[in-house]
């Protein structure tokens, strides 16, 4: 029933927006859309080049102040951000407990957390947050261990790391790749 009318919906879209584009494509010239579409390409291909080179498009124009840590070229927000969860994972050793349960184990934790103090967010439930959230930033450690004690070793000395490297202002830069 509902894969019916996502089909129908989406065939609909489908013939809505190749109408539009076939309208556009006859109202303007060609040429420009040609000129158009190798621009973003070449844009596409500079922004590519960025990526590989570890850095993001906004650290590489200097248009925000980035930080030079562990290899990587990382925005200052993008550090305050991954600081916050370092702090969160660190916090009396939360993360270490977080990542030796699974995700319904810590549920159940918050649960009976929020039945006590009556609060929402328990440590354990920030840490296990933090620990997803710092394997999908610039950290670096290794993702591939599966030993919760090695793995919370690894993360919290990047974390230390990471907080040294704010702290040292040399390491700030507004260009690409600094001296």
């Amino acid at each position: 029933m509902i894969r019916d009318k996502l089909t129908g919906f989406f065939a609909i879209l489908r013939e809505a927006t190749g109408r539009a584009f076939g309208l556009l494509w006859r109202s303007v010239n060609q040429e420009s859309v040609l000129y158009w579409i190798l621009a973003v390409g070449l844009l596409v291909t500079f922004m590519g080049a960025m990526v590989q080179r570890r850095a993001s498009f906004a650290c590489a124009s200097g248009w925000t102040t980035c930080i030079l840590t562990q290899g990587k070229l990382v925005s200052t927000e993008a550090v305050f951000e991954m600081l916050d969860y370092c702090e969160d994972f660190t916090r009396r050793d939360a993360g270490l407990a977080a990542l030796k349960l699974t995700m319904i184990e810590t549920l159940e934790q918050d649960e009976a957390f929020f039945k006590t103090t009556g609060r929402r967010k328990s440590p354990l439930l920030k840490a296990r947050v933090a620990s997803e959230m710092l394997y999908d930033s610039k950290l670096a450690f290794d993702r591939s261990e599966n030993d919760p004690t090695v793995r919370y070793t690894q993360i919290k000395r990047s974390c230390l790391e990471l907080r040294e490297d704010f702290e040292d202002h040399t390491r700030w830069t507004r260009t690409a790749w600094p001296k």
